[in-house]
């Protein structure tokens, strides 16, 4: 297996808090200590950030090089787009037909087209867990320009610059909206692109420390492992006490403070990978992969759980709650697989098409309908 089994089960984790969270739901009234445990599920979406700001960064440096220009930008672009989009758009299209049936008043929010939905202002509640994919694209899409803007220090410094500006820009303007304009911790700041940027740029950091300080960051791993522990129990302390409602410092630093948590567990999990492949395993490497799908489908699927309650208001009694928890997410991993397999994949597989590979493609399928004799 070549795959790296420490940052599959990190995405799972992630993938796995998303779900539990969304699905408190059915779970009814909850005693202080069950409420504590959801409250450590907003973690789900902020180990993402970090994870996928290590992936791409550990792109970036292989990809890039000092001279590096803008057709290796656009092929990063086209390379990421072909990788979120497809899926982004197929969701899209379902948000806007269930809204559509379902509220005599919906109005088309052109904003989710381009990302646009929550730049710097809170989202409309339409298509929920987009607001952190917009975090993400905005992440692909303004790194790399600022990369280029350093380029003339050389790779390796282009990109820590790019990282430690983001992470020190991003975290005063946090600041200053929760001090000064007294901005919600779960809210304004959470949800809105402007303020969460930097998150994506400590995962960005670790790939620069393993792609040019690899022996000191492996070497290191189990002190930053104990370090970033210790930094999310601070986080958990600070997110359980309430604090990050009632201290506006907090509220703004409770964010980075767990991405540098999350950081600090990556070079431990970088190097693990395992050598017999169970069940187990293979359950969290296919989980792993359907993650991207399985974190768009579940909230349709919870809908339509929220729907059949409304006319069996026997499902939130328990113990039926716990088997529609149980169904809900065995739908949608379900799901997700159908979708990866037939959808995601496929789109992703077209990213390195060139224009002649697209050209057979198109003669293969036109061929398999019976159009043999056109000309394309």
């Amino acid at each position: 297996m070549n795959r790296i089994f420490g940052l599959d089960l990190m995405r799972t984790f992630a993938i796995s808090f998303v779900l539990i969270g969304h699905g408190q739901f059915l779970m009814g009234a909850l005693s202080e200590n069950v409420t504590y445990f959801f409250n450590t599920l907003v973690f789900g979406v902020e180990i993402f950030f970090v994870l996928s700001g290590f992936l791409i960064g550990g792109i970036l440096l292989r990809d890039f090089d000092d001279n590096f220009d803008f057709n290796v930008i656009a092929h990063f672009w086209k390379r990421r787009w072909f990788r979120t989009l497809p899926n982004y758009l197929l969701f899209l299209l379902i948000n806007v037909v269930a809204f559509s049936i379902l509220k005599s008043d919906f109005q088309w929010n052109w904003q989710y087209l381009f990302f646009l939905q929550n730049l710097a202002w809170m989202p409309d509640g339409f298509f929920s867990v987009s607001w952190s994919l917009a975090v993400e694209e905005w992440f692909y899409l303004l790194l790399p320009f600022a990369i280029f803007i350093f380029k003339p220090f050389g790779l390796k410094y282009a990109v820590l610059f790019s990282s430690v500006l983001f992470v020190a820009v991003i975290t005063y303007l946090r600041l200053d909206g929760a001090i000064n304009h007294d901005y919600q911790w779960n809210e304004e700041l959470r949800l809105v692109v402007l303020y969460r940027l930097d998150a994506l740029m400590y995962g960005v950091l670790a790939a620069w420390l393993y792609h040019y300080k690899r022996a000191h960051f492996l070497q290191s791993s189990k002190y930053a492992f104990v370090f970033g522990g210790l930094l999310i129990l601070i986080s958990l302390y600070w997110r359980n006490s309430n604090l990050v409602v009632t201290n506006s410092y907090i509220a703004a630093m409770f964010f980075p403070l767990s991405s540098l948590g999350f950081m600090c567990l990556l070079p431990m999990l970088q190097q693990w990978k395992v050598k017999k492949v169970n069940i187990i395993v293979r359950s969290i490497t296919a989980i792993s992969m359907w993650s991207y799908s399985l974190y768009l489908i579940h909230v349709p699927v919870h809908e339509v759980v929220k729907i059949l309650a409304t006319k069996m208001p026997i499902i939130y009694q328990e113990p039926y709650n716990y088997l529609m928890f149980i169904i809900w997410i065995g739908v949608s991993i379900f799901l997700s697989y159908l979708i990866y397999t037939f959808f995601e994949k496929p789109a992703m597989n077209m990213r390195d098409w060139d224009r002649e590979t697209f050209k057979r493609w198109c003669i293969s399928w036109f061929n398999k309908k019976g159009y043999e004799g056109r000309k394309l």
